[in-house]
């Protein structure tokens, strides 16, 4: 009897966690762990290739660009010393001097004029040959020439020393104007070439990409080209981009590279250094940009795994 009332007396235990909910919770922790690392991999691997694909398209962005530039320059710049070797081996009258300058505007339309310096003279110019076509097209006066020749008389005294320039006309001029200085030797003496040149058909080549920028500057800094002509209208300087610094610092003719700017922003940048003038071309596209298509696949499968 005893023993029949103390078992009524005892009561079930209560389970606390059911074994089960245990298990629910167990699996879809791991779940959660395993759909977070599977994510994060993504992401990694994501990023690592975005990042590849990016430096390679900058490089060979810039490289194409460089090289055709390269050659435009080489271009102008042989065909100016052409024009004044014939000059002198045929020690010509003016008749046939204006009918030489004639036919080389004509084969070369893009250029404006073309000059011999020589700071000795009091107006520090020997030699100038116009293209009178040019300046009536693009509705400008010649006399822009020399005064621009006055503003940059160091520039040409540096160029009669031997230090090739590549300057930028453009806020002068109101439109994309180059001025190619070389120097120059004629019956021993050490002047300098100048040939103005219009800068419009480079510039076709440095069209702006969804996610690159590609422009041309010289050794100071000064953009020359860039698909913002404001840029270069206002005679912009990126003498301390960081991309710019880390080139002049490096001292070698190609790299590519990722930097921070000024405001915290990463970017991808690319240089080649062009053999004319220590000029070179640049190449940036900001990370975050190009990185957005992976972050945004990371933070949907977030969402899903959290979702699960």
């Amino acid at each position: 009897m005893a023993e029949q009332k103390e078992k009524q007396t005892m009561k079930p235990e209560k389970v606390r966690f059911p074994i089960g909910a245990k298990l629910v919770i167990m699996i879809s922790v791991l779940l959660l762990i395993a759909l977070g690392t599977i994510t994060m991999l993504v992401t990694w691997f994501g990023s690592e290739e975005v990042q590849i694909t990016a430096e390679e398209n900058n490089r060979t962005v810039n490289a194409q660009t460089a090289s055709a530039v390269e050659n435009e320059l080489s271009s102008i710049r042989a065909n100016a010393f052409l024009l004044l070797d014939i000059l002198n081996t045929a020690e010509s009258t003016s008749g046939f001097a204006k009918q030489a300058a004639a036919f080389y505007f004509d084969r070369n339309p893009s250029v404006a004029a073309v000059l011999v310096t020589d700071s000795r003279r009091s107006d520090g110019i020997e030699r100038t040959f116009f293209n009178t076509t040019f300046f009536l097209a693009h509705e400008l006066d010649s006399s822009l020439v020399r005064t621009f020749l006055k503003q940059e008389k160091d520039v040409a005294l540096q160029v009669e020393r031997g230090i090739m320039k590549i300057l930028n006309a453009a806020p002068l001029f109101n439109q994309p104007m180059l001025v190619l200085f070389y120097p120059y030797k004629e019956k021993g003496l050490s002047q300098g070439l100048a040939v103005f040149f219009s800068a419009e058909k480079i510039t076709d080549g440095f069209g702006q990409g969804t996610l690159q920028t590609t422009y041309l500057v010289n050794d100071t800094g000064d953009i020359l080209i860039h698909p913002d002509f404001e840029l270069v209208r206002n005679a912009t300087n990126v003498a301390s981009f960081p991309l710019f610094t880390q080139m002049r610092e490096n001292g070698d003719t190609n790299r590519q590279m990722l930097f921070e700017d000024a405001h915290g922003k990463k970017h991808f940048g690319s240089y080649t250094r062009l053999s004319l003038g220590d000029s070179a071309v640049l190449t940036t596209a900001e990370a975050a940009q190009v990185l957005e298509p992976v972050n945004d696949t990371a933070k949907r499968n977030l969402y899903l795994s959290i979702a699960v």
